[in-house]
């Protein structure tokens, strides 16, 4: 995906959304791909599923395979048994990437949610977190 920012912009923060009252990256279309509003990133990931969060654990980035729903507008996961990856992501800034395949294997669509993840009771996880999606884009394939 390619951005529309430049180093200014990046030093002021992200760009107000249009589509809702949180904010997001500016993107553009790109051949074969067309960006997606908040509000339908936040409707392909309300039915919850599988993702992936990207950490660093030991200075050493990380990919983690979660589960995830959809709690508010938040993603809501657990990285599962143990401690040192809960350490990981505990009160630390991560990426949130869920996406879905078609049945021909190529991707119909992704979105991603940037933020910190903050521990969340409530879940069956003993480690559950929450990640605000403040930060959030997304793309669909074009056919």
């Amino acid at each position: 995906m390619q951005y529309e920012r430049s180093r200014n912009d990046l030093a002021s923060g992200p760009t107000p959304d249009p589509a809702g009252s949180r904010v997001g990256l500016v993107t553009r279309d790109t051949p074969g791909r067309q960006v997606l509003t908040r509000l339908r990133c936040l409707a392909l990931l309300a039915p919850g599923g599988r993702g992936r969060v990207a950490a660093t654990m030991r200075a050493v980035p990380v990919i983690i395979p979660v589960t995830f729903v959809i709690f508010g507008e938040d993603v809501v996961f657990g990285p599962g048994p143990g401690d040192n990856l809960a350490r990981a992501i505990a009160d630390s800034v991560v990426a949130f990437e869920a996406d879905h395949l078609a049945s021909d294997g190529h991707a119909e669509w992704g979105v991603h949610v940037t933020g910190v993840a903050r521990m969340f009771r409530g879940g069956d996880d003993a480690h559950c977190f929450r990640l605000s999606s403040e930060i959030i884009t997304g793309w669909s394939a074009v056919v």
